[in-house]
């Protein structure tokens, strides 16, 4: 019996999820065949088996995300039998992250609230009388030069005195970084297309790079593509795209080593080719 569990498709892969089965139980499935399409961080890509035979049961199911090594499939190689429940692989459960700690008690929360601080006349200004109110001589005057209303403050000083800091108006409170609203993540995709930045900045600064050119003379195609669009009506034209396409396949029959994969044995040249 085998077991197809979930690849490590990159060294910093710790899990995927599985997008869709391209098998179903009873199927015949190759050594090389894709069965399976799971998505990581860099994006969806096909999964093929390394097992031979029929496949038995599907464990995992679509949408599951399974850490690296996780069961995914049975496939049973020609002669065996079915196993049974007890030998049935099962997915391991999803991790459920730690609960928080409780946040301590704020030891504060049920203390009284702090009496409002007493300001005192400087020694020698003694609080004047504004009315039936004490003020004292710098509030007056501060009071004055703001053309602000004595009757309308209400005092913190001794005995409810206006004091200056009941005439000075409050600083406005620096902005800080923290009140702007957190940045939401638009898509899962937005993750991916950061994960293949870091990739790509990462390759750029640590891989030497080096680029070739060679010009090639395509007037007779451009000349071939003109006559045969010329009669031809919109929805036979051809573009130039087309030709290029074209020319890559005749490249890959003719250069069977451009056409191919590697498997744990060596390389495997492709029967066909697929533009």
């Amino acid at each position: 019996m085998g077991v197809f569990k979930m690849p490590s498709l990159g060294a910093d892969m710790e899990a995927g999820t599985l997008v869709d089965w391209l098998v179903q139980p009873g199927d015949k499935v190759n050594r090389g065949d894709v069965v399976a399409v799971v998505e990581t961080q860099k994006g969806a890509i096909d999964i093929e088996t390394f097992e031979e035979g029929t496949v038995h049961s599907l464990v995992a199911e679509i949408g599951q995300e399974l850490p690296v090594g996780a069961p995914l499939a049975v496939i049973l190689a020609e002669g065996e039998t079915a196993p049974t429940h007890a030998e049935q692989p099962q997915p391991e459960p999803p991790m459920m992250p730690e609960p928080a700690a409780p946040p301590e008690p704020d030891m504060a929360a049920g203390a009284p609230a702090a009496a409002p601080r007493m300001v005192t006349p400087p020694p020698g200004q003694p609080a004047t009388q504004a009315g039936d109110r004490a003020v004292s001589p710098a509030a007056r005057v501060r009071a004055k030069e703001l053309g602000i209303e004595l009757s309308a403050i209400h005092g913190s000083g001794p005995n409810g005195a206006v004091v200056l800091a009941d005439i000075e108006p409050p600083a406005p409170a620096p902005a800080t970084q923290s009140s702007a609203p957190p940045r939401r993540i638009e898509s899962p995709r937005e993750e991916m297309r950061k994960a293949i930045a870091a990739a790509m900045a990462r390759s750029k600064q640590t891989i030497p790079h080096f680029y070739l050119s060679h010009t090639i003379d395509i007037q007779a195609t451009t000349d071939w593509l003109a006559d045969h669009n010329k009669g031809a009506s919109p929805a036979d034209r051809m573009i130039m795209s087309a030709l290029f396409v074209r020319a890559s396949v005749l490249a890959a029959e003719k250069v069977p080593v451009l056409n191919g994969r590697y498997l744990e044995d060596g390389f495997h040249p492709a029967d066909t080719v697929n533009p």
